[in-house]
Formats: structure tokens, sequence, C-alpha cells
């Protein structure tokens, strides 16, 4: 029978996803220029152990726990890039399994 994780596990995860890539938009991207840029080679990688990092695309290579940022991105109301807590809760959901 398989073991079931705790919805706090599950929001943990969801949390440090949004965390690395709001962190990383912060201290790596100033322009709006750095976003497209990084939108391209950067995605986010949530290794075995559930340790979530930015990473380029190079550096992963064929890796199934690696997600594109722009796929974690949406643009807010006043035209800035933030990360977006659906599609972080959506990977999490990956991993994590509350029964």
């Amino acid at each position: 029978m398989r073991n079931y994780d705790s919805i706090q596990d599950l929001r943990n995860l969801s949390d440090d996803i949004f965390n690395c890539v709001d962190d990383y938009l912060k201290y790596y991207c100033t322009t709006s220029d750095d976003v497209v840029a990084s939108k391209e080679n950067m995605g986010l990688l949530v290794d075995e152990n559930l340790s979530v990092d930015i990473l380029s695309c190079d550096e992963v290579g064929d890796s199934s726990g690696y997600y594109p940022l722009k796929s974690l991105l949406r643009l807010n109301d006043a035209g800035a890039w933030e990360p977006d807590i659906d599609a972080a809760e959506d990977i999490a959901a990956n991993y994590v399994f509350v029964r």
C-alpha cells in the first residue's frame, strides 16, 4: 500500500517552488529583457529529494523533473512578471500525494 503525504508537505513543496522562482526573478532579472531571455533557457529542477533549483537547460540535460521557467511565470495586473502560484501547485502535486 502506498504511503501518502500530508497536505502540509504539498504546501511546503509548492511554497519552495514559488519562492525559488520569486528569488530568481528578484536577484537575476532586473529588467523585462532579463526575464524574456531567462524564460527561453532557464527552468526549475525538482530533484529526487524534492529540492528545487533554477538551472539552465544545458546544465540539466534530459530530466523529467525539469520545468521551463516560462511555464512558471505570469504577468500581474501592473504588467510585471511574477511567479505563478497555480503552476507551482500543479508541479508540487506531481510529487506529493495527499489522500
